[in-house]
């Protein structure tokens, strides 16, 4: 579950018994939800998870754009950034 995903997390453990859920953002209920039903949990951040798909996202929009004979190009922007920082 990419970008904001922990409020997915217990109908995810419900539907199909994951194992482990990798997501972007949850919170504290939603980690206890997991340990307590035996599912593994990473929070991979909302920002990490998100920023791996904007090329495919921008390939998408640009290939359904091009079937409807759109000639705007889909830019990527090189400005975002991930707003937490590791401090040591």
């Amino acid at each position: 579950m990419n970008g904001s995903g922990g409020g997915s997390v217990e109908r995810a453990i419900q539907a199909v018994h994951p194992d482990c859920i990798i997501t972007g953002d949850s919170g504290y209920h939603h980690a206890r939800y997991a340990i307590d039903s035996g599912t593994a949990l990473i929070e991979a951040g909302h920002f990490g998870t998100e920023i791996i798909f904007k090329k495919m996202l921008a390939q998408t929009i640009t290939g359904i754009m091009k079937a409807n004979g759109e000639k705007t190009p889909v830019i990527i922007s090189g400005m975002e950034k991930n707003p937490f920082k590791l401090y040591k």
